[in-house]
Order: structure tokens, then C-alpha cells, then sequence
């Protein structure tokens, strides 16, 4: 522990030296520049506007002088700047007015007319053209005054500049001191919390080894039985696939057969003499709708789904079958068109929209129906709706097509809600995840999006 102490002291204190190098390194440039600001920026910033000053009364006493030559100029346009006498005495006149070194009136040529003042002036000059380009009044402004102003603002500045340094640097250093101690404590706080913690991750380890342990023996045994619920799946509903190819050719064969029986048998009987005929052709007609109706589910049962344009095809099919005067029926599909369906889950959801069809047209009266097939997320969504007599789910959740389509929604790992009420229609909600009971394989695809 001692060696310890020690080490995290000497790594403390190495802390701090750094801490006080980058302080110069950081404040000692400021505090430089500062000095240099305070020092230089405001004297010439002064000299300046002292000189833009100097510029403008430079042009007034121009104007002043370009007024006072108008009334000559006015009088002999040619001539006027060669009365050097009256010309000079107006230059004197406005000698006094403003500070200047010299005072000049130039012809067009640029050759002195007449000057007064320091011949030798020098400093900032301003000139005015006459109208008509008769000639320029030069203005010669000196900015010695100003510049030796500027010049010991400058040196009282400097001083300034090295005092506000000088307090910008010393300043804080009392406070980082405070702050490296400050720093020191919360260190050795730190250094004691981090072997706490050091402690408490090894147990914490320990322990989520354990859990992960238990979690990977869950999660094999889960997969285990979700795929024992996948090859159930796809094997029931390839058998109820298989049954309804059974049942097909059966009606086909037995049922169908005795119609076409009892069709020829009523056509002979129709052709014999002194035979009422109006029982008779209202049974031909009884035959004929059910000859159509048995063709039509032959159709649906015998035709597998890719066949009939995957599950879009089959539904508009059913719903085709059911459409009549007064009946409306109506698709709304809306998966997007890169959507997949497996051929199990086309099976079971055509089912169901079969069954709940049935008990909307033939139980429920319904004039029109609607059917919706769109995504939740990853789950698969087709509601059945209608506006027909309606019943108590809870009294017909013992029904054999309720409770069928129950089923196919808990092989397929969903759920099925019904809505109704007696005399308000009915809503049927199947849902289930798109690769619900089934490995995604090429052979379970389908183009049943398209």
C-alpha cells in the first residue's frame, strides 16, 4: 500500500507539472497578446481617426476657397488667374481659419497660380477641382501634431498593456493551485473507488458467466422447439393441402356425378308429354347453380395457390365466387411488391379468408365485405370486414370455422381477434410473423407479393 501511495503521488505530481505547462503554454501567449492589443491597438486607432479628421477639414477649406474664386472666375472665365494679387489676398483671408501647413491654387496645367504657407510643407494633402476644370485648390495638412500624440499613446499604452499582462498572467495561479489540490483529493478518491469497483467486476463477472450459461441453454432448447413447430407446421399444412386435393376429386367424382345424373333425369322428364314443367325446370335451375358452386370449389380445392397467381389470385378468385346482385366484395391489397410469402402461410391465410367469407355471406347477410392484407412490421395482417347481421363471439368461439382458423393462427405462431356485435357487422383480424413456422428456403418461396 505504501509503494502504492508513493507511485499514485509521484503520478500526481507528474499530473501536476503538466497541468501548470500547458497553463504557460496557453496563458502566457494570451496575456502577450493582450499587452500587444491594449498597446498598439488603440493608439493607431486614434492616429487614424485623428487623421481622416484632418482630411475632412482639409476639403472644407477647399470648398471654402473654390466659393470664395467663384465671383473672379465668374467675371473673366479666361482670365481670373492671372489677378495673382486678389487671388492671393483670398488665400490669406482663409489662411487663419483652419490648421494647415500650405494653401495652393493650380491651373489645368498643374502650374502654381498662387500659394501661401510652408513651402516646404509635407503631410496629408487634399485636392479640389474648379468647375469646369478650371484650375485645383490643393490643401497640404500636416499630422506631425498627431503622430507624436499617437506616438506617447502609444508609449502610455504599452505600459497599460504590460500591467494588464502582467495581472492576466498572476491571476489565476492562485486558483490553479486551489484546483490541482482540489484535483489531488478527487484523485486519490478516484484511485480508492476504482479498486472498489475492480472488486465488484470480478463477482459481476462471475456471475453473468452463470447467466450466460443459463441464457445459451434456453435459447438451444427454444430453438430446438421452434423448429419442431416449424416441420409441424409445414407437414400440416402440406396434409391439409394434400386433403382438399382428396376431397376435390371426390366431389368431382361422386357429387358432381350424381348432378349430372339428376340434370339428364330431369331433361328426360321434361321431354315427356303431359308433364308440369315448372317444378321441373325450377330443380334444372336448382342443379345448374349447384353444378356452378360445386365446379367453383373444386376449382379452389384442386388448384394449388401458385397456380392461381400465388395468394392475390386465389383471394380474388373466392371473392369472384361470392360476388352477386346486391353483394359487393372487395380486395385491398397492400403489400409492398417485394414481398415474399411462404406457400404455408398463403394456405392458412386463404383458408381462413375462405371460412370468414362463408360465415359473412351465408350466416351474416352481409351486403358487402371487405378484405385487407398489408404489413405490420415483420407480422403479416389480413382483416375481414362486413356490414352483415353480426353475432356474440363469445357464444360462437366453440364454432367449427372459428375455432379452425385459431388454429392455422397458432401454428403460424400469431393470433386471430374477432369484433361483432349482434346487428353491426363483423371484423376478423388475422396476424402472424411473415416467416412464421418455416425456414426461409427456395422452396418455400413463392411469388405470392406480386
Amino acid at each position: 500500500m505504501k509503494g502504492a501511495s508513493l507511485g499514485q503521488r509521484t503520478l500526481h505530481s507528474a499530473e501536476q507539472r503538466t497541468f501548470s505547462r500547458v497553463h504557460n503554454r496557453v496563458t502566457l501567449p494570451l496575456s502577450l497578446l493582450a499587452a500587444v492589443l491594449i498597446a498598439v491597438a488603440t493608439p493607431v486607432t486614434w492616429f487614424q481617426l485623428e487623421r481622416r479628421a484632418v482630411v475632412e477639414r482639409g476639403r472644407q477649406l477647399a470648398g471654402l476657397v473654390a466659393k470664395d474664386l467663384e465671383p473672379l472666375m465668374d467675371t473673366h472665365p479666361q482670365l481670373w488667374r492671372y489677378n495673382r494679387s486678389k487671388i492671393g489676398a483670398l488665400l490669406k483671408g482663409r489662411a487663419g481659419l483652419l490648421d494647415h501647413d500650405r494653401l495652393e491654387i493650380r491651373d489645368p496645367l498643374w502650374r502654381e497660380v498662387a500659394s501661401t504657407g510652408d513651402q516646404n510643407a509635407r503631410g496629408v494633402q487634399v485636392s479640389l477641382t474648379l468647375p469646369g476644370d478650371a484650375g485645383t485648390v490643393l490643401v497640404t495638412m500636416s499630422t506631425t501634431g498627431a503622430l507624436h500624440k499617437a506616438l506617447l499613446m502609444l508609449l502610455l499604452f504599452s505600459l497599460l498593456g504590460v500591467t494588464a499582462a502582467g495581472t492576466l498572467y498572476r491571476l489565476p495561479q492562485a486558483r490553479i493551485r486551489r484546483a490541482e489540490e482540489e484535483l489531488l483529493g478527487n484523485l486519490m478518491e478516484l484511485e480508492a473507488a476504482r479498486s472498489d469497483l475492480a472488486r465488484l467486476n470480478s463477482g459481476l463477472e462471475a456471475m453473468v458467466e452463470q447467466r450466460t450459461a443459463a441464457l445459451e441453454a434456453a435459447n438451444l432448447a427454444l430453438h430446438r422447439q421452434g423448429t419442431l413447430l416449424s416441420e409441424l407446421a409445414k407437414d400440416t399444412f402440406r396434409g391439409a393441402e394434400d386433403e382438399r386435393l382428396r376431397i376435390s376429386q371426390e366431389l368431382h367424382d361422386s357429387v358432381g356425378q350424381m348432378l349430372v345424373a339428376v340434370r339428364l333425369w330431369v331433361e328426360e322428364m321434361l321431354a315427356q308429354p303431359g308433364v308440369e314443367g315448372a317444378p321441373l325446370l325450377r330443380l334444372r335451375g336448382l342443379v345448374e347453380e349447384t353444378s356452378r358452386m360445386l365446379r367453383a370449389s373444386i376449382e379452389s380445392l384442386g388448384t394449388p395457390i401458385g397456380e392461381l397467381g400465388g395468394l392475390r389470385g386465389a383471394l380474388e378468385l373466392a371473392l369472384g365466387s361470392l360476388r352477386g346482385p346486391g353483394r359487393q366484395l372487395q380486395l385491398r391489397w397492400e403489400l409492398p411488391p417485394e414481398a415474399t410469402l411462404p406457400n404455408h402461410l398463403q394456405s392458412a391465410f386463404l383458408q381462413s379468408c375462405q371460412e370468414a367469407l362463408n360465415n359473412a355471406v351465408r350466416h351474416g347477410q352481409a351486403g358487402q365485405v371487405w378484405v385487407d392484407l398489408r404489413m405490420d412490421g415483420p407480422d403479416l395482417v389480413m382483416e375481414v370486414s362486413d356490414d352483415g347481421a353480426g353475432f356474440d363471439p363469445q357464444r360462437a368461439a366453440t364454432g367449427l370455422g372459428l375455432r379452425g382458423m385459431q388454429r392455422r393462427a397458432a401454428l403460424l405462431g400469431g393470433s386471430l381477434t374477432v369484433r361483432s356485435d349482434p346487428g353491426k357487422g363483423t371484423t376478423l383480424t388475422l396476424r402472424a410473423p411473415l416467416g412464421a413456422g418455416t425456414e426461409r428456403t427456395s422452396e418455400d418461396l413463392t411469388a405470392g407479393g406480386r
